[in-house]
């Protein structure tokens, strides 16, 4: 089913006593009875594919780095218009396989491979950090606070949908579990408009720091 092109879940379950108040992660490491998998597919929408051909074809080298298992991140850089034109084991690596990777040979595999699955935090910032070794402009797009380091250590950071899982993701959970107060529109706007704000003030700092290294 990965490799093509869907995300694999596996279910199990486990009986439990009637007074069992909450589960810890003991809970769920032995005596499982496996139950079945699934798979459920996730397709690249059509302006994806397009978006990639027109950086590819303007000299503009795209790689996915994906959370995904590497069968399924290959089957989708394949169902985008990637073609290895290689062999698989270069095609795709995993973070597994970068741990065992010395700087040398990550600035290599950075250049010549695709797709990144199942990466770390730490292993997207030393990617990018390989590439501007070998003296690429790096772009680095990421939508999650995990992907910070990297966008910070990238020449240019794009910070995708993070205001958006701040404030329709965390703010609810803390409105349920401290009981404050569900905010008003006002104050959605409010939250966005900082938000925005920050990120232009953080984006023109950068520029500013960027041409006055170019100068020196």
């Amino acid at each position: 089913m990965g490799s093509k092109g869907l995300r694999v879940l596996a279910f199990a379950r486990r009986s439990a006593p009637s007074d069992l108040q909450s589960l810890d992660h003991h809970h769920v490491t032995e005596n499982l009875i496996f139950l079945g998998l699934q798979g459920m597919i996730d397709p690249p929408r059509p302006e994806v594919i397009a978006a990639v051909q027109k950086c590819r074809q303007a000299g503009v080298a795209v790689k996915m780095i994906t959370g995904d298992h590497v069968l399924t991140g290959s089957a989708v850089a394949r169902q985008i218009g990637w073609d290895s034109g290689q062999d698989a084991a270069h095609f795709a690596v995993s973070g597994r396989d970068l741990e065992r990777l010395t700087d040398d040979e990550l600035r290599e595999t950075a250049e010549r491979t695709v797709v990144f699955a199942r990466v770390a935090p730490e292993q997207k910032l030393r990617l990018v950090e390989a590439l501007q070794a070998r003296g690429h402009v790096v772009a680095m797009t990421g939508d999650g606070v995990n992907d910070a380091p990297a966008l910070k250590q990238a020449n240019i950071g794009i910070a995708t949908m993070m205001a958006v899982q701040l404030l329709f993701t965390y703010l609810p959970v803390m409105n349920r579990v401290f009981h404050t107060a569900p905010l008003s529109g006002q104050s959605w706007l409010r939250i966005l408009a900082a938000g925005a704000i920050v990120f232009a003030v953080v984006e023109i700092e950068k520029w500013f720091r960027t041409r006055l290294a170019g100068r020196q």
